[in-house]
């Protein structure tokens, strides 16, 4: 899904650390979509 949002290949989700217990938040509308926030420590 972070891919999509960023508009990458999915090939390129590989190069994401994501944490265990991270939020990552997107959102979405008639504009398009908008990463919030990527990894944030909980």
């Amino acid at each position: 899904a972070v891919c999509k949002v960023l508009g990458l290949p999915l090939g390129d989700c590989f190069r994401f650390d994501i944490d265990p217990a991270s939020i990552t938040t997107a959102v979405s509308g008639d504009w398009g979509s908008k990463l919030i926030r990527l990894n944030e420590a909980v």
